[in-house]
């Protein structure tokens, strides 16, 4: 499972998912402010006005610590 709560009075978004995390949590920065997150790279490529591009220190960090 995974999910969104948004707290409107502190204008915070938690995601949160299983804690065994078979699937990956996904999140793209939109350039106009908008966060899109899913559990498929497909699911974003629909939403997103631009291709995604990826963070190479973030990718770095999952192959590093492997989640």
């Amino acid at each position: 499972y995974a999910g969104a709560w948004v707290d409107h009075h502190r204008q915070e978004v938690h995601l949160f998912r299983d804690p065994v995390g078979k699937k990956p949590m996904l999140v793209w920065h939109q350039p106009d402010g908008e966060v899109l997150f899913g559990s498929s790279l497909t699911a974003l490529q629909v939403l997103c006005r631009e291709a995604p591009r990826w963070r190479l220190a973030a990718l770095q960090e999952v192959l590093r610590e492997g989640y």
